[in-house]
């Protein structure tokens, strides 16, 4: 019996985000590339002709006083507050992708 009770909670949990993501705006503002390697990140706003840039780890030698190691980056992506985003995230040349 419990565990017919928990597929029936599952279904209602389901039922619900499915029905939330039907509600979404489907017409986003900005849209943004993202493609992970193994190394690095790769960002594209598909909306801006030409605007593209990878963002690689900072070495140890270029860290400043409080940048978190292997963290930090030099390139970082900065979004706008406020309005509709698209994220395509993908992955490139790492063994999951």
């Amino acid at each position: 019996m419990v565990p017919i009770l928990i597929l029936v909670l599952q279904l209602f949990y389901g039922l619900d985000i499915l029905y939330r993501m039907t509600e979404l705006d489907l017409f986003p503002e900005l849209t943004i590339k993202i493609t992970g390697h193994q190394w690095y990140w790769s960002y594209e706003i598909s909306d801006l002709e030409g605007v593209d840039f990878d963002s690689f780890i900072l070495p140890e030698d270029e860290l400043l006083p409080g940048d978190p190691r292997l963290l930090a980056v030099d390139n970082r992506l900065v979004l706008p507050y406020g309005i509709n985003l698209r994220l395509c995230i993908t992955s490139d040349d790492v063994i999951h992708s």
